[in-house]
């Protein structure tokens, strides 16, 4: 596969195989930088160009900060259950007897890029030894038994990062043209009450783990981009994608037998309704189709030869991290019709928690594109 210039000069190194195995993230000051950072410049969230489009919309309830902190919390609680759950083969082992199975070499596998990845090794150390008991006439590595235990560290997950201030966020109210506080908050529940729904009433729906796949949690992408002669970066995170494990024999073999034909999904975690995902005319629509063509083209491009280690922005804080770099002469890694894109809905029950979306038109493309355009023009 031929990767673009950018990659070959600033990735961590050219893996061997299509999983490759990634040595831990380094603090700023170990990086060594004798090629120099990879600056992103222009570089805005898409967090932050979703929610500009709740701003002019007279007389209307702005809900999308709202979900969008909370989104952010519920994704951090889910991501940890699940990562958990998914690797409860050598999770909830004794690491004194397979030292090559620790959370410090095989969690940069499942969490390549996150910012506070040390603060979740060290969480996930510390919780390892509940996992690996179990009660009498169980097997640790059960799914009951791993609910049970998941009751019991939630509301130190919500503490050690800070979750409960999400849930405090005031939501916005548009009144002429001015945001103002509307004196609600994001949600009436609170993290312990949102966890408890979420492990007992969605948990087994939510962890039904295909074993010919494997989880990449919260990787941030940056896309590169020109616009009006300037170069411009999009930041995004999809809260996990989910990889076909072609390293397997396995998966190999479903694979040519047609068993397999979605080799690559990406997926957001949301605590809403599906109707808001379902109809593109509705306020979201704006947000909810860029964040579509984003999550298109994650799947379409996704390559771990894309991952760059010394990335910058410009301003007071320098702080280096890792990004997966999409230019455009990034190759496509998948075809469209081996993809797929949905959203995980967590006010709904059972299956109709998984929405997935239909490929974007044409048009809808170009919308989509149009938007974002016009957010960096009015940022400029």
């Amino acid at each position: 596969m031929t990767t673009s210039p950018e990659q070959m000069k600033f990735g961590v190194r050219k893996p061997d195989t299509t999983k490759a195995k990634f040595s831990l993230p380094k603090t700023p000051k170990e990086v060594h930088e004798h090629e120099g950072p990879y600056w992103l410049e222009g570089m805005v969230s898409l967090t932050e160009v979703v929610r500009s489009f709740s701003q002019g919309q007279e007389g209307s309830q702005d809900d999308i900060p709202g979900r969008l902190a909370l989104g952010s919390a519920v994704g951090r609680i889910v991501m940890i259950g699940e990562m958990i759950y998914g690797e409860r083969d050598w999770y909830c082992s004794d690491e004194t007897e397979h030292p090559e199975k620790s959370v410090k070499k095989l969690l940069p596998d499942s969490y390549p890029t996150g910012g506070d990845f040390h603060d979740l090794r060290r969480f996930l150390e510390k919780f390892r030894p509940i996992f690996q008991k179990a009660e009498e006439g169980h097997r640790p590595y059960e799914r009951e038994e791993i609910k049970r235990k998941l009751h019991d560290v939630w509301v130190e997950i919500a503490a050690n990062f800070d979750l409960g201030s999400y849930f405090r966020q005031s939501m916005m109210t548009n009144t002429n043209g001015i945001m103002l506080p509307s004196g609600k908050t994001a949600t009436s529940e609170d993290v312990a009450m949102i966890a408890k729904r979420i492990i007992d009433e969605r948990f087994d729906t939510l962890v039904m783990n295909d074993p010919d796949y494997y989880g990449v949690y919260q990787p941030g992408f940056a896309f590169r981009m020109l616009i009006e002669g300037k170069i411009r970066h999009l930041y995004a995170r999809p809260d996990k994608i989910d990889v076909w494990k072609s390293y397997q024999a396995t998966t190999q073999g479903r694979e040519k037998k047609g068993q397999i034909v979605t080799k690559i999904m990406v997926g957001d975690f949301k605590n809403s309704r599906r109707e808001l995902f379902e109809n593109p005319n509705s306020p979201r629509g704006k947000a909810i189709r860029l964040t579509r063509m984003v999550n298109e083209n994650i799947a379409r491009k996704f390559d771990w030869n894309l991952l760059v280690r010394n990335s910058r922005t410009h301003g007071w804080s320098r702080k280096s991290q890792r990004v997966f770099l999409i230019t455009s002469d990034t190759p496509d890694s998948f075809p469209p019709d081996q993809t797929g894109t949905r959203f995980i809905c967590f006010n709904e029950e059972g299956e109709e928690m998984i929405l997935e979306m239909p490929r974007l038109t044409t048009e809808e493309k170009e919308l989509a594109t149009q938007d974002l355009r016009d957010y960096f023009a009015k940022a400029a």
